[in-house]
């Protein structure tokens, strides 16, 4: 009865070991797991990526593309009415310009030295209703 006694309580110590070191793997492993979530949702979030990064990888096509249109703005013609084809720093009016009026939603420029309450006139004058989407101009990335 002793020697039971003795092995059960060297197995209890043995337990506790072993847990310790359990929570300690399990706190390594969290923190890890935290670095990953952090690092993936970096990654996945490409629209925060710097400019360059995004790009980069399209300079040796874009090079290829000049030689052979021979035209550094090789895009163009895809859209000819487009500031650039479309690919960058076009307004948006000037998109829905050449749209019919019903197929673009209710819109108006806010210009930066205007006042909130002149937004509120307009917004009200054009009958927005809430939620509605606040976008720049001009918007790149």
């Amino acid at each position: 009865m002793i020697f039971y006694d003795t092995i059960f309580a060297y197995d209890i110590q043995l337990y506790d070991a072993q847990d310790q070191d359990i929570n300690s793997f399990s706190a390594k492993f969290a923190d890890q797991a935290l670095q990953l979530k952090k690092i993936f949702r970096t990654i996945s979030n490409w629209e925060a990526w710097p400019f360059a990064l995004i790009y980069l990888p399209m300079v040796p096509f874009w090079i290829g593309y000049m030689i052979r249109s021979g035209a550094v703005w090789f895009f163009t013609p895809s859209n000819p009415k487009l500031t650039f084809g479309g690919m960058e720093g076009e307004p948006k009016r000037e998109m829905y310009d050449l749209l019919p009026d019903d197929l673009y939603p209710t819109t108006f420029n806010v210009l930066p030295a205007e006042g909130f309450a002149e937004v509120l006139l307009k917004l009200n004058a054009s009958d927005i209703p809430y939620p509605l989407i606040v976008k720049p101009e001009i918007g790149g990335q």
